[in-house]
């Protein structure tokens, strides 16, 4: 009886692991398989695709308030096709010309110019790590219909409110991009919140703002958070109220109340980042009015006479607030631009200048939205006074919710800069800081910092639009003023034809406070794009100009022109640092004069000396060029002496191939460079003993490791029967290592046998 038992379960567990190895099976067979047919790209367009379908179809209803789903956001299609976009096409090449200027001309000014070449990518979905959800806020007017910010819901494709722990699908019905106003339909009942009259809104009038600012950060419930009216501007407009009060990312679309809960503005807020703004801004309630009267929507005016509680108004309002969450896939829509940038300036410029080296230009990419802003840039230097890199500058947001006046607020932090450390300054801090006992300095602080620009339409037409810009960046790290503000205007012009900027330029002051001393100091930039005819001409001019250098340099190297050699040496000694460097970097490659070469070894022998070590390793080069064995002696001293120039007096070293060096060499196999190594294992098998030897007495791992590299290169059987002895010690990685080198060294051997 057992036995059968025992057969039916083995049975049955054969059964289930054959339905295992089936189904996991063809899953593996599947994941190795399909990938060979399906391209990358082909599985990136059907997943955008099923995530198009997922936006479109969401939520899953065949109307929204009377009407079908497709007509969630009737708008949408105008922005895709609007002009004021960046339209260009994949593969265009664009160049521009820039200069900037910082300072008065008397106080050696930063300078820098030059081009910068834009080559444009396909278009595609970008993930930056935010919310595939933006959030705002609505409120409700009347049964079925909520109120919000234009610009909340602008590229929506899906709507969702949520009050009550209750969720909604709307739709928009209507909208006013002059007053960033929206009407929504959705299909709750809830009664309208009472509306005021903006007429007479009065200074100093305190308010309520209802909203969900920040929801990521500050939960779903809704906040309430006071003010009082500072500002008004007697025209319409998302700006037209301004209230010393908190208005923050999330309570755009929220109402505005006075103290009879009568909500007389809504909120307008496009701060970005996670810090608390102290100023906010509201659209006037009139503009609603119009909008609900335009579409026959009924208003629900005010019954109360006298000022409420704020715990009555907020009784009142809040039953009519609710959360918006806002799905689209249009605001990811990106490009990638490759940038190839070739500058110039002097020796004052941070970005010409990059730790004591000149950089002649840089390169990289940029990730750059349909309206202009960079989602992601290539980490190029930036300029100074928190402006934004040279490749950046070009690039001026468009907000798709006016054509005629907008603004562009960004509030962030900027770390401070790090204190770059030499290996002798390290040492320094290290022995201050560590041994004597004393603490680190704390971490500073990021300083925040608030950037306004105003844009406006000055002319437009089939072809180009001409815009003006008002900038105002201001660094927020002082209790009574801003220690540094950067302010003024300029003129931006857009090709409306081809989706392209034409040029920018900007004249600004900039102002600092520090230790309460005011100071002031001019800065301009200019970019424009250039004429294609004139870009081909640069660049055949730029080919000869390489061609006629290249020749130069043929002639230079194999041609000995003593009067040359004193020209170059009398350039590397004046105080010009790019003079000094030039001819540091030409006397590495011209063709060696004896009768020159003490005068030349002496005046790179002071450079070397010197303190400023920007031209150390340039001197170096051009130390290894000239030197012959009489220089042994001196690199010898070198190395002995210290660690100051020490490496580099190795690897000069092992250039000048003196067999008598070879101990010293090998004894600082660490210090040398991958060539240097590789010089010695040039050498071949005459210097095996000399490396078994080092290797037996060598207590450093890394100098083991060189010296098994060189033996797998160079070694005979004599290596083979050293190390053999070799591989009983306890050290189990190194053993490895050493097994590797003579599986390496016999294929070498058999290899030459055949």
């Amino acid at each position: 009886m057992k036995s059968t038992q025992s057969s039916t379960v083995l049975f049955l567990t054969k059964i289930f692991v054959a339905v295992l190895l089936t189904v996991f099976g063809i899953g593996c067979v599947a994941f190795l398989i399909v990938p060979a047919f399906i391209s990358t790209e082909s599985f990136k367009e059907k997943i955008e695709s099923s995530l198009n379908k997922t936006l479109q179809s969401s939520p899953a209803k065949e109307s929204i308030a009377g009407a079908p789903t497709s007509k969630i956001n009737p708008f949408l299609e105008q922005l895709k096709n609007s002009d004021f976009s960046y339209r260009w096409q994949p593969g265009d090449v664009f160049v521009y010309e820039f200069s900037f200027r910082l300072g008065f001309e008397r106080s050696n000014p930063f300078v820098v110019q030059g081009d910068c070449q834009y080559t444009i990518g396909e278009e595609r979905t970008v993930d930056d790590n935010k919310s595939e959800t933006k959030t705002g806020t609505a409120f409700a007017i009347a049964p079925g219909y909520l109120a919000t910010c234009w610009h909340v819901v602008q590229t929506a494709e899906r709507i969702t409110f949520l009050i009550d722990e209750k969720r909604y699908a709307a739709r928009i019905v209507e909208i006013d991009r002059s007053n960033d106003l929206a009407i929504l339909a959705y299909e709750g009942d809830l009664e309208g919140a009472e509306l005021a009259g903006s007429a007479n809104l009065e200074l100093a009038e305190s308010v309520l703002a209802f909203g969900f600012p920040m929801s990521e950060v500050l939960g779903t419930g809704v906040k309430v958070s006071d003010g009082i009216i500072s500002g008004i501007d007697k025209k319409h407009g998302s700006r037209a109220i301004t209230i010393d009060g908190a208005i923050n990312p999330g309570n755009s679309g929220g109402p505005v109340v006075n103290l009879k809960g009568e909500v007389v503005g809504i909120a307008n807020a496009t701060l970005v980042g996670q810090r608390i703004n102290p100023v906010g801004f509201a659209s006037r309630v009139d503009g609603l009015r119009e909008l609900m009267i335009k579409n026959k929507i009924p208003i629900k005016n005010s019954t109360t006479s006298n000022n409420l509680e704020p715990k009555e108004i907020a009784k009142r309002v809040v039953p009519s607030v609710g959360l918006l969450e806002v799905g689209s896939l249009f605001d990811s829509r990106c490009r990638d631009i490759r940038y190839m940038a070739k500058y110039n300036g002097n020796w004052s410029s941070p970005v010409v200048i990059v730790n004591g080296v000149r950089k002649e230009g840089l390169s990289g990419k940029l990730t750059i939205d349909r309206l202009g802003e960079v989602r992601a840039n290539g980490k190029a230097e930036q300029l100074p006074f928190v402006l934004s890199s040279i490749p950046e500058l070009l690039f001026q947001p468009f907000d798709v919710a006016s054509k005629d006046k907008w603004t562009f607020f960004r509030s962030y932090e900027i770390e401070p800069q790090q204190q770059m450390y030499g290996p002798g300054q390290l040492l320094h801090t290290l022995l201050r800081d560590r041994l004597l006992g004393r603490e680190q300095a704390e971490k500073q602080p990021s300083t925040p910092v608030e950037l306004t620009c105003d844009f406006e339409v000055l002319s437009a037409d089939q072809d180009v639009v001409r815009v003006k810009k008002l900038r105002h960046c201001q660094v927020l790290d002082s209790q009574s003023q801003p220690s540094l503000e950067v302010q003024g205007e300029g003129e931006w012009e857009f090709d409306l034809k081809l989706g392209v900027p034409i040029s920018v330029q900007e004249n600004l002051t900039v102002t600092s406070n520090t230790d309460g001393k005011r100071s002031e100091r001019p800065l301009s930039y200019k970019i424009s794009r250039i004429d294609p005819a004139i870009v081909a001409e640069r660049m055949q001019l730029a080919r000869e100009k390489v061609a006629r250098q290249k020749q130069d340099q043929e002639v230079e190297a194999t041609q000995l022109n003593p009067a040359l050699i004193d020209e170059l040496i009398a350039d590397a000694i004046v105080n010009d640092i790019s003079r000094r460097t030039i001819a540091l970097k030409r006397l590495a490659k011209v063709a060696v004069v004896p009768e020159k070469r003490s005068d030349v070894l002496k005046t790179i022998r002071e450079i070397i000396a010197g303190k400023d070590s920007i031209l150390h390793s340039f001197g170096w080069t051009a130390y290894r060029h000239w030197m012959d064995a009489s220089c042994a002696p001196e690199l010898r001293r070198i190395i002995t002496k210290g660690v100051e120039h020490r490496q580099s007096a190795l690897n000069a070293l092992v250039e000048l191939n003196l067999v008598e060096d070879l101990p010293v060499l090998l004894q600082n196999v660490s210090a040398l460079s991958p060539s240097a190594t590789n010089s010695i294992i040039a050498l071949g098998p005459k210097i095996e003993l000399a490396v078994l030897e080092q290797l037996a007495v060598e207590k450093d791992t890394f100098a083991k490791i060189d010296f098994l590299r060189m033996l797998g290169s160079i070694g005979t059987e004599q290596s083979i029967h050293r190390l053999t002895e070799l591989k009983t010690g306890s050290d189990r990685g190194f053993q490895i290592r050493i097994e590797s080198t003579l599986r390496e060294i016999q294929r070498r051997l058999n290899k030459a046998d055949r």
